[in-house]
């Protein structure tokens, strides 16, 4: 009971610190990927952003992370962990309802390449199977996937392709799971944004630097002009029509088109 007090308290003090704020809202452009074929990177444009967040959900991290993009009115893709999914299902169905996009990041966060295929194909359909279960009576509405540690081999990566799953085995991978500061991670993700212009940001939705960093990334890149990118499959804004409809996966990633800019979409806590 006093557990549950406590985490009552510390959203109130998050939902009262977005209201206080006023931040103006950044928004998100969307891009529905329709076939596979070709990696995400290919349809970003100069000064386009994926923000993507991987080992959730944890309660008590995860949320405060969905209250701050909430706030910005900014999307981004989760990779959820299996047996946190099990866990803690009503958070992973908060992030679907808020319209982030989800993927599967196996079931226990393993070293893929350190197992036989046939492990390795067993700790990516657990892992696939929990996010559904947590969704459910939702759908899993965008078949992405990707390997703990960025680590796959051309077996696993050609078993992904054949079952239709998008393999997210690259981006910006910042040191937010160590011993760094506020100030050093958000001045390493902006430094990687300028060099680059375009990319894909990896951040984890359970370390504390993280949600205190998020704020300053966010405002930062919005000020020297970078847009916040989405992907999805085209079903992430209409969750119940597609209710059901998770047994196979879509077909996405060949042909990509962009949609207005959601600034003015508001996104439900």
């Amino acid at each position: 009971m006093r557990i549950e007090f406590f985490r009552l308290v510390t959203l109130l003090r998050w939902f009262l610190w977005a209201i206080r704020s006023g931040k103006r809202r950044i928004g998100t452009k969307n891009i529905d990927l329709i076939h596979s074929g070709s990696h995400a990177s290919d349809h970003l444009a100069d000064g386009d952003i994926v923000l993507t967040f991987d080992d959730g959900p944890l309660r008590g991290r995860t949320d405060k992370i969905s209250l701050i993009l909430s706030t910005y009115g900014v999307r981004a893709t989760f990779f959820v962990v299996g047996a946190k999914a099990d866990a803690s299902p009503d958070l992973v169905r908060r992030l679907f309802d808020q319209g982030h996009s989800l993927g599967a990041h196996c079931q226990n966060h393993v070293h893929l390449a350190e197992l036989s295929l046939s492990d390795a194909k067993r700790e990516i359909e657990n892992g696939i199977q929990s996010l559904r279960r947590a969704l459910q009576p939702r759908s899993l509405a965008d078949p992405f996937f990707r390997p703990p540690y960025l680590e796959d081999t051309p077996e696993i990566a050609g078993y992904l392709k054949e079952t239709r799953m998008v393999n997210w085995n690259s981006g910006w991978l910042f040191d937010d799971w160590t011993n760094i500061s506020v100030s050093e991670l958000v001045r390493s993700v902006i430094a990687r944004a300028e060099r680059e212009r375009k990319g894909i940001v990896i951040l984890h939705d359970i370390w504390r630097v993280t949600c205190k960093a998020l704020p300053l990334i966010l405002e930062e890149l919005d000020r020297r002009g970078f847009r916040f990118v989405q992907f999805r499959s085209g079903t992430q804004t209409r969750p119940a029509e597609f209710a059901g409809q998770a047994s196979r996966p879509h077909d996405v990633f060949a042909q990509a088109k962009a949609s207005p800019s959601c600034r003015s979409i508001p996104s439900p806590l």
